[in-house]
């Protein structure tokens, strides 16, 4: 039966599946870009429900330039502003208080002939003979220079012209103006040391 063939053949093309068409290929989108790093780094995120954890951001030990909002890693930093430091006026020290002249004039030794007023002989004692020149009846002068103080005391003894005669007589002749005072010298009418000549005798033994 040819005719029934042909209908058979219609619902064999009618009920068979169609070939899909193909479909549009999609390129793979690119790969994700890694986030970027800030700086400075987050501090770690404190677990939830935690009341006693605070976030804080680590503490720098240098000090920060800018308070405004921190850049990415990479950006340029901000430029430095140098702090300016008010002058502060420079203050001289006090000078020490000027020396008196009095004080200045009494710390040098003076000549007698560099005083205004020389110093004069106030009390005195006579020397004591040694044994030996009292017995030859040994008769000299011995000269002295006798250094004065302010207070008119005998400080320095040093012996010019000794005896030529008896040498014994010149430690006896330093021995008695030790035992002197005197009247000080005065310079600007201040008392001043001053060196001083002396004669002490050595009269005959009667």
């Amino acid at each position: 039966m040819p005719a029934n063939e042909e209908p058979a053949a219609a619902g064999a093309d009618a009920t068979a599946p169609q070939a899909a068409e193909p479909a549009e290929a999609i390129p793979p989108s690119p790969p994700a870009a890694p986030p970027l790093a800030t700086y400075p780094p987050a501090a770690p995120a404190a677990p939830e429900g935690d009341p006693g954890t605070v976030n804080r951001e680590p503490t720098d030990s240098a000090p920060r330039t800018s308070t405004g909002p921190r850049g990415k890693l990479g950006a340029r930093p901000l430029p430095l502003q140098e702090a300016t430091v008010p002058a502060v006026a420079a203050t001289e020290a006090p000078s020490p208080p000027a020396t008196p002249a009095a004080n200045t004039a009494a710390a040098r030794i003076y000549l007698a002939t560099e005083v205004d007023v020389k110093p004069t002989v106030l009390t005195q004692v006579a020397p004591i003979y040694p044994d030996d020149a009292a017995t030859r009846k040994v008769q000299d002068v011995v000269v002295l220079q006798v250094l004065v103080d302010p207070g008119g005391r005998p400080t320095t003894i040093k012996v010019l012209r000794g005896s030529q005669k008896e040498p014994l007589l010149d430690g006896a002749a330093a021995a008695a103006v030790r035992q002197w005072t005197f009247s000080p010298a005065t310079k600007a009418g201040q008392p001043v040391p001053c060196w001083f000549n002396v004669g002490v005798p050595f009269p005959p033994v009667k």
